[in-house]
């Protein structure tokens, strides 16, 4: 069977499983996020599709909760991780973290400077309303920039593999000839269009749609190392771009990691796709919209109430349907033969109902833990309830923003370590690394050092401090106790316990020859004052005979 048949026959297998979720997120489409795209429904970006929102509450606190994960996890101003080798013997290596640290600088830099924050924020939003969110990240053509590409939720499918990691991406998109040229140009002098794209390009049809399905699976032979004359066809992750209108093969090439970023929120076993907290209250959303409009229902029904007519006569004139409108003379045989009609609604009991809707839902969306300000009317808060409070809103929401730094920033990380690698981008690295990657791929790990981070990492502090307090209690009647712990790693354990990296820190080296001129200090010093304590011996030596003599003569 030829290879595009086979692709196109794993993404319809593919498809059926998402089709599961579908109908879930056609609901969540219509009552929260109506423009974004919708697989079930092919509508027009310019259709009117706010028509089922009657209450923004669900929209708000979707706004507000990707707008705090994006600003806890994505990094703009200051570094927060640190590559570190996943040999224990190269992190005893001064020069091999000196190098680390370099290359962790570089990479951040590249990340800040990128468009992470604006493709974040649909990536975010689709996590926390739909459960999975995707974005394909490289380098610019100069490769000078990151370059980040977010993708709405529909538009694509995945499989994991047997760790639970998404690594098989089918994504489907339109777009216009004249881009799709472009596309093929950037692919290499392999890549060619069908006969029929070409055919419309000598015609200048140069915006007629294609639709484009992109295929990023691993292959069965995993590549260890990559070198210049590695074809990309070799890669461990296969990268194919067909026309599926014309069933023809674009390109095929290959990433040594895969350049699609897939974070999910929750996850239930077998299940590839991700459930959100919005799935959670999205019952309490429906019944919000449905009291919503019959509030409305209620107020409509006072402002403009039924009328009561005691003679039907008085409200037809010569064949034709009486109307009022303001200033308008109203000619009637009694004056109580045209009254207004009072069901007696209560409009303040729904009132009640819908607040405590609209709580339920921020509660739900975790809006209430996210506030950090007081409420209206409320007095100011000190620094230190704003400081547990964040704390307490870390913890809460622990589980789903760590999935979201194994998902979505190491391998932000990572691939960028990879891209910039192969650029040449980097510095040289020390022997000790070329020696541990050679015939292997160096493995390297990430160290988060931001406050969710350092959340986590509180329990490490609180054991060090326990340890300390109990070490403390024993010495004071063995000293000798306090030459069992290795101090120095202690320090540098509770250092990034508190979000200090190792750029805080003197390496080694450096510690050793600090004690080492401390040590040679105190020599001189302890030989400075024996040799004054010897001077002042020999000196009252002569007055001690001169004393004595007078003595012995008597």
């Amino acid at each position: 069977m030829p290879l595009i048949e086979d692709l196109l026959s794993r993404e319809n297998d593919l498809l059926k499983e998402r089709m599961l979720l579908d109908s879930l997120i056609g609901t969540i489409n219509r009552y929260v996020t109506p423009y974004d795209f919708d697989p079930q429904t092919r509508t027009m970006p310019g259709d009117e599709r706010g028509q089922w929102i009657l209450d923004g509450t669900a929209q708000d606190g979707l706004a507000t909760a990707s707008n705090t994960i994006i600003s806890a996890i994505v990094p703009t101003d200051s570094r927060n991780f640190s590559l570190v080798p996943d040999d224990e013997s190269l992190r005893l290596d001064d020069d091999v973290n000196t190098w680390y640290d370099q290359v962790s600088t570089i990479i951040f830099r590249y990340i800040s400077t990128s468009n992470i924050r604006t493709a974040a924020h649909p990536v975010v939003r689709d996590i926390y309303a739909k459960g999975t969110g995707c974005a394909f990240m490289a380098l610019s053509a100069d490769q000078g920039k990151l370059l980040f590409r977010p993708y709405a939720m529909g538009s694509y499918v995945i499989a994991e593999n047997d760790e639970g990691v998404v690594d098989t991406i089918f994504r489907r998109s339109c777009m216009s000839l004249r881009n799709v040229k472009t596309l093929a140009d950037k692919l290499g002098p392999r890549a060619s269009l069908s006969r029929n794209s070409q055919h419309q390009l000598e015609n200048n049809r140069l915006d007629d749609p294609v639709e484009i399905l992109h295929c990023v699976y691993p292959r069965d032979t995993q590549l260890r190392e990559v070198r210049g004359t590695t074809p990309p066809t070799e890669y461990p992750y296969a990268s194919v771009w067909i026309e599926r209108d014309n069933n023809h093969v674009i390109s095929e090439g290959g990433f040594f990691t895969c350049p699609y970023l897939v974070p999910r929120w929750n996850l239930y076993p077998g299940f590839p796709y991700g459930f959100s907290p919005l799935m959670n209250v999205l019952a309490d959303v429906k019944t919000l919209n449905k009291l919503t409009e019959c509030a409305l229902k209620s107020v409509d029904l006072a402002v403009n109430p039924a009328l009561i007519v005691s003679n039907r006569e008085d409200l037809v004139k010569e064949g034709q349907r009486f109307r009022i409108y303001p200033g308008r003379i109203l000619p009637m045989r009694d004056m109580q033969g045209l009254r207004p009609f009072e069901p007696g609604q209560k409009v303040d009991v729904a009132q009640i109902e819908l607040m405590n809707l609209q709580n339920q839902i921020r509660r739900g969306l975790g809006v209430d833990r996210m506030q950090i300000e007081p409420p209206s009317g409320d007095t100011q808060r000190s620094a230190t309830e704003i400081a547990h409070r964040i704390a307490t809103n870390n913890r809460q929401m622990g589980p789903g923003l760590s999935r979201l730094e194994d998902e979505f920033l190491e391998p932000t990380v990572l691939n960028t370590f990879v891209l910039l690698s192969q650029a040449g981008k980097l510095p040289a690295p020390p022997d000790a690394v070329i020696e541990a990657a050679r015939g292997n791929m160096l493995g390297v790990g990430v160290r988060f050092e931001g406050s969710l981070s350092r959340q986590a990492r509180q329990i490490d502090l609180q054991a060090i401090t326990n340890f300390y307090t109990i070490l403390q209690m024993i010495a004071q009647f063995k000293p000798e106790v306090l030459d069992l712990p290795d101090h120095d790693q202690m320090v540098r354990e509770a250092a990034m316990a508190v979000g200090l990296g190792d750029s805080f820190m003197f390496p080694q080296p450096v510690v050793d020859q600090i004690r080492a001129d401390r040590a040679e200090q105190q020599r001189q010093q302890a030989l400075q004052q024996a040799m004054v304590q010897g001077a002042e011996i020999m000196n009252n030596i002569p007055e001690r005979g001169q004393a004595q003599a007078p003595q012995r003569a008597a």
